[in-house]
């Protein structure tokens, strides 16, 4: 593994079906800057290893250091957004991500072979070391990606792998968007033909499968479509090809019976 934990392989984006609507839309992929995750430690400036934390609060109380936490992360790390992946999709660990992140299996995730497409550099492995607190003491010459990049060992199941765009590097501004009234996501644009797969959940609606699927064709894309399951021989999660003609048929009787409407009027 290199300095910046580059993963060179396939990763699978989680995500709810309005937001890859978005994302084909806009041929955009959302990150979120760094204070906006769900675990209080991720991306923590407790991690920072010249920060002697035991004599801020000595010294200012034991509130002092939350504030200086708000503080540090957004004007040290403020600039730092992430879009997150995971480097499975149909193991038991995955059970979990469709669980958290897929609303109960309800919702879809995405492939992207980062062994074949480099977008943005490639993603960062993320590191769910024993200690975090001494790793991070034996990882200070590279602090900012050592923050942005460990996390506690209780989210290893995640198998996480990270995107991750500073806005201070030069040119990055010229190729993002914000969102409006929204200082915490941007946009990052991307080639559609990266998504090599589609993974639809095992209680995804057949109408935004549908909707998804036609997106894909609309544009002249067709990856792999495919829809988890839970076996009925070992009850474990898994994925099947998905029958797209059932779609791409259905789309083409609607569209005939709608050129005869037309021409019957």
């Amino acid at each position: 593994m290199d300095k910046y934990n580059t993963f060179n392989g396939k990763a699978y984006r989680f995500l709810s079906f309005e937001g890859f609507y978005k994302t084909i839309e806009n041929k955009s992929l959302r990150f979120t800057r760094i204070d906006g995750f769900n675990d209080p430690l991720d991306c923590s400036p407790f991690l920072h290893p010249e920060i002697e934390w035991n004599e801020v609060e000595n010294n200012y109380g034991k509130q002092f250091p939350d504030l200086t936490v708000d503080f540090v992360k957004q004007k040290a790390l403020g600039s730092l957004f992430v879009c997150c992946f995971s480097k499975e999709y149909d193991t038991d660990d995955s059970y979990l991500m469709w669980s958290h992140y897929a609303n109960s299996h309800t919702q879809v995730c995405f492939e992207i072979d980062f062994s074949i497409n480099h977008y943005l550099g490639g993603p960062s492995e993320v590191i769910y070391p024993n200690n975090l607190k001494e790793y991070s003491l034996n990882n200070a010459e590279n602090i900012g990606l050592m923050i942005v990049t460990s996390k506690l060992k209780q989210w290893k199941y995640e198998k996480e792998v990270r995107l991750v765009i500073d806005i201070n590097y030069r040119g990055v501004k010229d190729n993002i968007q914000f969102v409006k009234g929204d200082n915490k996501h941007l946009y990052s644009p991307i080639d559609l033909q990266l998504i090599s797969k589609v993974i639809f959940g095992l209680k995804s609606n057949f109408e935004n499968e549908k909707k998804i699927i036609l997106m894909f064709l609309e544009r002249g894309l067709q990856p792999t479509f495919e829809k988890m399951r839970i076996s009925p021989i070992d009850l474990k999660l898994e994925s099947i090809k998905y029958n797209i003609d059932k779609i791409t048929s259905s789309s083409q009787k609607n569209s005939t019976r709608n050129s005869i409407t037309i021409q019957d009027v």
